[in-house]
């Protein structure tokens, strides 16, 4: 028979189709340039888009693994309408020198959740406040430096 629109479905009989929710978060990566441990980044933007002609739920947004301490996330997520997207800004504070990883999952009632997000970022030591010296010094004598 003939298919009939039923909002997001079709009815074409004896069987209903649902179509269904699906979504994308991209990149993929975002990786933040090398900072003294201690220094906040620019934020950089994820963003989560609703593929589907129907809401979709999300039930969390969370940074996780080994160095998820080092990052911080802000969203204007809620429930996404059909074709609708959120804005997730992600920045980077290193608290220990050399390379920083997490990973920013998004769970959402949508086919082919967990969404995912590697992110990294690299750490030098910090300068303690006290600024980097540039010039030269001569000695005629012992100096010691603290």
């Amino acid at each position: 028979g003939n298919t009939r629109p039923q909002g997001a479905n079709y009815d074409i009989g004896a069987y209903e189709y649902i179509y269904p929710l699906t979504a994308t978060l991209a990149p993929k990566s975002l990786t933040f340039a090398s900072l003294p441990v201690g220094t906040t980044s620019a934020a950089q933007v994820a963003v989560l888009t609703n593929n589907s002609a129907l809401t979709l739920t999300i039930g969390s947004i969370a940074l996780t693994g080994a160095n998820s301490g080092d990052f911080a996330e802000v969203n204007s997520c809620g429930s996404l309408a059909a074709g609708a997207s959120c804005n997730i800004s992600v920045s980077f504070t290193p608290t220990a020198t050399g390379t920083r990883t997490a990973s920013l999952v998004v769970t959402d009632d949508g086919v082919g959740t967990p969404r995912t997000v590697t992110l990294s970022g690299s750490a030098t030591a910090s300068t303690g406040g006290h600024g980097t010296f540039v010039g030269t010094v001569t000695c005629t004598g012992s100096v010691t430096i603290q």
